[in-house]
């Protein structure tokens, strides 16, 4: 379970939700491979009157939106912001990636600090583990080696997560966040005088940088679009027929009463033939090996579904309602 809610449900509401699922007919009414419809609003979009992103001090920002029925909802905001750091010695030619998680549910919940604490860096470990090395090319982030390179900070908030599925759509919407965050365009101030003649190498720890504030020369980050796509496939065991059963986009309560979970990074671009990037298990039970080449086949052919039930909003109108439903920030 992601957040730091902790649903407990009876062994006959856990045989009841089984059940259903083995009938193919979920408790919200879906089948088990069905995905629900994400909303996502990106900065890319006015929304505003004064025309002001979502989040006026990041270079990129979305947040997704999920109403179910009920009570449940899943509010997700994510921020992105770039600064410029000298690179390691290690990598001298690489910028730098840093996932942030922060959990208000958890925090507001009656659990312990340190449980919740436990949660947190529990997931923003798996969120890492699957993205962090597939989200962007960290060379492109790179100014000057040894010198000057991009920090690429993502910040995740999740407002509510009562819906299930936070791991999934926390990659999402980093996903989104970071196609639509823009990349000053940065040069060696004192390489170029004003003639055009070059003053020091390339390189040199003497050179200054300078900001171009012309927006139209900044650029998205390098690989975002080929980043790999995040399916959980939850796991639940039939003790009766002693049988699994395979579900996409799990509910709280099908979470509660799940075997485990097998988070899978797909990297499915156009044109190459899908492939499994990252995998991450969770849960107390033990997987058997010969379920899992069904789970990542299952994975890979919810990409296209995942894909198109993650969208990205359209309307500017009806963006701002959505992005300040909960936090308005101005």
């Amino acid at each position: 379970m992601a957040s730091g809610l902790a649903l407990q449900l009876s062994e006959s509401e856990k045989l009841y939700l089984i059940d259903g699922c083995a009938d193919n007919c979920r408790l919200d009414g879906r089948e088990r491979e069905d995905i629900r419809q994400y909303t996502i609003v990106t900065s890319s979009e006015t929304t505003s009157a004064d025309g002001h992103p979502p989040l006026m001090l990041s270079n990129g920002s979305a947040r997704l939106i999920l109403s179910s029925s009920g009570s449940t909802s899943t509010h997700i905001l994510c921020s992105v912001k770039v600064e410029v750091m000298t690179p390691s010695q290690s990598q001298p030619n690489q910028g730098n990636l840093i996932v942030h998680v922060e959990d208000s549910l958890a925090a507001n919940s009656s659990l312990s600090r340190k449980k919740n604490e436990e949660d947190r860096n529990r997931v923003q470990s798996i969120i890492s583990e699957l993205l962090a090395t597939n989200l962007i090319d960290l060379e492109s982030l790179c100014i000057i080696p040894y010198h000057y390179a991009f920090n690429v900070s993502v910040d995740v908030e999740i407002l509510s997560g009562t819906a299930g599925s936070i791991i999934d759509a926390c990659c999402h919407a980093i996903r989104a966040a970071l196609q639509n965050t823009l990349l000053p365009k940065v040069v060696p101030s004192s390489i170029v005088n004003d003639a055009g003649t070059s003053m020091d190498p390339v390189g040199s720890s003497s050179s200054d940088l300078m900001l171009e504030s012309d927006l139209s020369l900044a650029q998205t980050p390098s690989g975002i679009d080929n980043a790999a796509v995040v399916v959980t496939v939850t796991v639940c065991h039939r003790a009766l027929t002693n049988s699994y059963l395979l579900l996409l986009d799990a509910s709280l309560e099908e979470e509660a009463c799940c075997f485990c979970q097998v988070h899978v990074a797909v990297d499915a671009r156009e044109g190459t033939e899908p492939t499994i990037c990252a995998l991450r298990k969770t849960g107390n039970g033990s997987l058997p090996w010969e379920l899992l080449p069904e789970i990542t086949a299952l994975a890979v052919k919810a990409v296209p579904m995942a894909k198109s039930s993650f969208r990205v909003a359209g309307s500017s109108r009806n963006n701002a309602s959505l992005l300040q439903t909960q936090l308005d920030i101005q």
